[in-house]
């Protein structure tokens, strides 16, 4: 009995240890992120710096750390829905587009994940019709499903989606 248990508490200690070895310490990621002067270039801040580990890691609670700008309080929410639009396509997941509030990059974010999957329904969700279009469009072609065009509202946009499928097809 104790030598079960004992090889019981060495293959405990054992999975323990491999999951702390095989996670990133992101403790110590973060930090190094937050540790960048404040006042270098816009390419190697610290809330890009966060975005990149949050891409990287398809980590979208990262974005949350994002900070105000020194020198702009209204940017922090832009900041974080940037941060946000650059995860969600990584993660492939439209529920991390839900978490966005400017419209605009709400509707970039479903937009690259339709393209990266494929998947049509997610054109719906995009509020603006030129982004929606283009959408359907991309769809259209990417899929060789020129049915997918007769969604396309703008008549020229339309004709022109039917025309690329048609035309590459044929190739």
């Amino acid at each position: 009995m104790k030598k079960t248990i004992l090889i019981l508490g060495l293959i405990l200690i054992g999975i323990l240890l491999i999951g702390c070895i095989e996670q990133p310490n992101l403790t110590e990621e973060v930090a190094n992120c937050q540790s960048l002067p404040s006042d270098l270039s816009i390419e190697m801040n610290q809330n890009n710096c966060l975005t990149y580990l949050a891409t990287d890691l398809k980590n979208p609670q990262i974005c949350e750390l994002i900070e105000e700008p020194k020198d702009n309080n209204e940017f922090k929410q832009l900041e974080i829905d940037w941060c946000y639009s650059q995860v969600a396509p990584a993660q492939k997941e439209s529920k991390t587009c839900n978490l966005i509030s400017d419209q605009y990059y709400k509707d970039i974010c479903y937009s690259q994940i339709a393209h990266s999957t494929k998947n049509v329904n997610l054109c719906n969700l995009i509020s603006t019709q030129d982004e929606k279009d283009l959408c359907y469009s991309e769809l259209a072609f990417i899929n060789n499903d020129v049915n997918l065009c007769n969604e396309i509202e703008d008549q020229s946009r339309e004709q022109l989606c039917i025309y690329n499928i048609d035309y590459f097809q044929d190739e």
